[in-house]
């Protein structure tokens, strides 16, 4: 297989002929997106460009600092990222919230980097792809952490007089925590659970294509997506479950009443 040419700014430039159509085609259907759509597209462009940026300046720092501590903290530096973002939209209390939902994606992706690398790569996997694995699980996860989280907070917002009545009927706190953790965790990882059983049928995923645009065989970038695939179904549940465990923790006392946490 031939390898791509090289794009430059000109060549990426180029694409915005596809967005101008798309933008008429939205104008001829009165259709009040068009600035969503400019905005939208320059800002992911934008994003993705300062992404590969980021990876740049990793492989660049290998060389001075070493490929392990360059690795290291490159990946520290996105998962804190990542964690700031997920937490302001958690609500107003971000700030708290923030070392929690930085400790849990630590955690969750340092086991599950782990388990890949000594069980299924046999240390064998370069070090050096581990800001772009840890960039992978940080783009699937947290929105999900986010939707639970959300629903979790809202349910104990909305359901607050109804667990006050609980408990003084005698419920403990850790029976009534449970029916709002499971129902929230259900509700967003239902639908996740059905997009992925749909992987491969319907769409051709995004790591699987750009893969064996590089060149890679077939059949090795389809062993790979797999890999992946479990990596982020895991990375997801295991996030989920840590996060409305130490939500329940922070917004109830030891009685189990429902503390005050200002949503955005």
């Amino acid at each position: 297989m031939e390898k791509l040419p090289e794009l430059s700014l000109i060549d990426l430039a180029a694409m915005g002929g596809l967005v101008a159509m798309t933008a008429g085609l939205l104008l001829w259907l009165k259709m009040k997106l068009i600035g969503q759509l400019f905005l939208s597209v320059a800002r992911a462009a934008l994003q993705v460009l300062m992404l590969g940026i980021f990876f740049s300046l990793i492989l660049r720092s290998e060389k001075s600092l070493g490929q392990p501590w360059a690795s290291a903290i490159g990946a520290l530096v996105l998962i804190f990222v990542v964690a700031v973002a997920t937490s302001s939209r958690l609500g107003k209390s971000w700030q708290q919230l923030l070392p929690l939902v930085f400790g849990i994606f630590l955690l969750c992706t340092g086991f599950v980097l782990g388990y890949v690398y000594l069980l299924v790569g046999h240390g064998q996997i370069s070090i050096g792809y581990l800001p772009i694995l840890v960039g992978v699980l940080m783009a699937a996860s947290p929105p999900m952490v986010v939707g639970v989280g959300q629903r979790f907070l809202e349910s104990l917002q909305r359901e607050q007089k109804a667990i006050e009545t609980r408990l003084s009927l005698g419920a403990s706190s850790s029976q009534w925590l449970q029916v709002y953790q499971r129902q929230a965790m259900h509700q967003s990882l239902q639908p996740a659970l059905q997009t992925l059983a749909l992987t491969g049928l319907v769409t051709v995923p995004s790591w699987m294509a750009g893969a064996m645009l590089a060149g890679m065989t077939p059949l090795l970038a389809a062993a790979y997506q797999v890999v992946i695939l479990v990596m982020i179904v895991t990375h997801q549940v295991l996030t989920t479950v840590l996060l409305v465990q130490g939500l329940s923790k922070f917004c109830c006392d030891d009685a189990g009443r429902v503390r005050g946490l200002s949503q955005d």
